[in-house]
């Protein structure tokens, strides 16, 4: 009995772990101040490190970034987005770098419960001048796919008139909107 019960109990935490880690997303990117992907960063000029946490990590605090302690950090920040029903947050951290070469940025670890999930590793290089990665900047344009339709229960209206709007917000399911 005590055997059955402990083999039930196995395969209970090892369904919900798997179930945990396969819902969970973690991701780790560089982008310049104006939010485009960079390829290279310029030394001594800012970009962001950005942290995007699904909705199921997001209660499990902070995310510990491996590497980020090689930069001077000007400022974080952290961003909730619900959508849908559907939340998010993303954790940005504004740095500079001084001298040129290559810095390995990650894994970003979070630990929910017993689990803890780890991100993809970048490498950035940093020389004189600053490359924007092409192909990320045409798929966040594919992917980014989002428009709203506004829609009023009057065509015509008179000053204090009262007006019920409606607006229907459309996206691509998965497109990381801001």
């Amino acid at each position: 009995m005590v055997k059955t019960a402990g083999k039930i109990f196995f395969v209970f935490s090892l369904v919900h772990s798997f179930f945990v880690c396969a819902n969970s997303s973690l991701a780790l990117k560089v982008v310049s101040t104006d939010g485009i992907a960079i390829e290279q960063a310029c030394a001594g000029q800012p970009f962001v490190i950005e942290v995007s946490v699904s909705e199921d990590l997001k209660d499990s605090g902070k995310p510990k970034v491996c590497g980020i302690e090689q930069f001077q950090i000007n400022h974080t920040g952290f961003q909730m987005r619900m959508i849908n029903g559907r939340s998010s947050v993303k954790y940005t951290y504004n740095v500079r770098v001084d001298m040129p070469g290559a810095y390995k940025i990650g894994p970003v670890e979070i630990t929910k419960g017993d689990d803890t999930i780890y991100s993809n590793e970048i490498t950035l290089a940093v020389a004189d001048e600053q490359i924007e990665d092409e192909d990320a900047d045409q798929k966040t344009k594919k992917a980014d796919r989002a428009f709203f339709h506004l829609a009023a229960d009057k065509k015509n209206v008179v000053i204090g008139e009262k007006i019920l709007c409606s607006l229907r917000f459309y996206y691509v399911d998965g497109a990381d909107l801001n």
